[in-house]
């Protein structure tokens, strides 16, 4: 009876090494930790490659999100954060480049439930009041769909499509939410500190702040429907751009598949950008 029941511990102890060594073979794969970045030698962003494959795009809960679809995408690295306020002030410098928001002299502002029009907000002061000084590693907003465009082909970059943006949002099990499909009352933006409950928060590859309290622009004009099985990029023509990645006060927001859509040379205190890219030089 003793040596069944040493045998029976033996057993247990057995099973237990074999879950902790599991747990450390597939945890940094569960947890994205294996995805490693690398600096894009334009604009020193650190870049993440997502690597081609399948993922469920959209949702079925919303109709504008619909249809819940397989959709295939090459090979792509992605910003790990949005780009920065410093890093938008070095392409000014360089390029001598002035936004929308400067040239129309005003931006966008959200003032209590309504956005308005306020004299002087651009990226450099987005709220119109106080200057981005100290603040070189905050996400630059007040940037138009023409202004980030104009930061990509400087950079030698592009603009994710929604389904590059989308995919490095919900990773290759198509999650709910970046961190996983439960969702969580903690991560609640306010519009004092849009990003700041996100600061913890990856997504399956490791994206910072992918959806948060500011949006991000897309590189499809909106559309709803069936897209393409493969690498789809939108509609050809139309008058507004997919943002995604927001909102205020709604973790039901902060769903990857979420999308709205803007003007492009719409300027706001609220929307900012990640690039993409094909290949980083000198980088498999």
């Amino acid at each position: 009876m003793q040596s069944k029941f040493k045998i029976f511990i033996s057993c247990i102890k057995l099973l237990l090494f074999v879950e902790v060594i599991s747990f450390f073979y597939w945890a940094p794969l569960v947890l994205g930790q294996e995805f490693k970045s690398y600096r894009h030698p334009s604009d020193n962003a650190l870049m993440v490659k997502i690597p081609e494959g399948f993922f469920v795009m959209g949702s079925d809960q919303y109709s504008e999100e619909k249809p819940c679809q397989k959709i295939f995408i090459d090979s792509y690295w992605i910003d790990e954060y949005p780009v920065t306020n410093g890093q938008f002030q070095k392409f000014v410098e360089t390029s001598g480049y002035n936004t929308d928001a400067q040239r129309e002299g005003w931006g966008l502002i959200r003032i209590g439930r309504r956005l308005k029009k306020v004299e002087g907000a651009n990226w450099k002061m987005p709220d119109g009041l106080n200057s981005i000084q100290g603040k070189d590693d905050d996400p630059v907003t007040q940037i138009s769909y023409n202004d980030v465009m104009a930061y990509c082909r400087w950079a030698k970059k592009n603009l994710p499509t929604e389904a590059q943006w989308e995919k490095a949002a919900r990773g290759p099990h198509s999650r709910k939410y970046p961190w996983g499909n439960e969702k969580r009352s903690d991560l609640v933006a306010s519009e004092f500190a849009p990003m700041e409950p996100f600061s913890t928060v990856r997504s399956f590859y490791g994206i910072r702040y992918i959806t948060s309290g500011i949006k991000e622009w897309c590189r499809d004009w909106y559309g709803t429907g069936h897209r393409k099985a493969k690498n789809p990029t939108g509609e050809l023509s139309g008058k507004e751009k997919v943002v995604k990645g927001f909102f205020l006060t709604e973790p039901e927001g902060v769903r990857g598949s979420k999308r709205g859509r803007y003007a492009p040379s719409r300027s706001s205190w609220d929307i900012t950008f990640r690039c993409v890219c094909g290949q980083i030089e000198g980088i498999e």
